[in-house]
């Protein structure tokens, strides 16, 4: 039967545990926030592709009317400031 001092020592392998336990979660936190904002970047160039293109503040030589713009556009064009003509 063990000894009472022996049953509450921890092994030097639960700390290690848990840190990566904690790390693996903020990993998971991170890629779910960034395919959250991945989405949203793509949905706002499909459904405001005119606002993105009048926002972008810099020059593309692949512009082209009725092509939606890409991620980097739109997050560009969110980087601007407000333009009161889109709605």
């Amino acid at each position: 039967m063990p000894r009472p001092s022996q049953s509450v020592i921890k092994s030097p392998l639960m700390g290690h545990q848990i840190i990566c336990s904690c790390s693996l979660h903020a990993y998971h936190v991170f890629v779910q926030a960034a395919v959250v904002c991945q989405g949203l970047l793509q949905y706002l160039a499909v459904a405001f592709p005119k606002c993105a293109w009048d926002a972008f503040g810099s020059w593309l030589r692949t512009v082209r009317p009725g092509i939606p713009p890409s991620e980097l556009a739109v997050a560009n064009a969110l980087r601007q400031p407000p333009r009161p003509s889109c709605h």
